[in-house]
C-alpha cells in the first residue's frame, strides 16, 4: 500500500499493520492496489470544505504504470 507524504503524522497509520506499506508522492491519501484509492478525511474538515471531496474524486487518473513505478520505488526504500 502506498502512503501519501501528506498522512506522516496520521495516527490510522499506527493501526495497519499487516500490510506493507511506504510513503510516496501521491494524489489520493492511500493507493491501496492498482485499481483502488482511498481518500482520508475527517468530519470537521468536511464541514468546514464540502466541495474538497468533488474536487479530489474528480482528478485526472493515474496511469498504471505510474502506480507500478512508484510502488516498486517505495517498497524498495522502506527494505534497504
Amino acid at each position: 500500500m502506498l502512503v501519501s507524504q501528506r498522512q506522516e503524522g496520521n495516527a490510522v497509520l499506527r493501526h495497519i499493520r499487516n500490510v506493507r506499506w511506504a510513503f510516496a508522492d501521491l494524489v489520493p491519501d492511500y493507493i491501496l492496489g492498482p485499481t483502488a484509492c482511498a481518500i482520508f478525511i475527517s468530519l470537521r474538515y468536511h464541514v468546514l470544505h464540502p466541495q474538497y471531496l468533488g474536487k479530489a474524486v474528480h482528478v485526472e487518473p493515474m496511469k498504471p504504470t505510474y502506480v507500478e513505478s512508484v510502488s516498486k520505488q517505495a517498497l524498495e526504500t522502506t527494505t534497504s
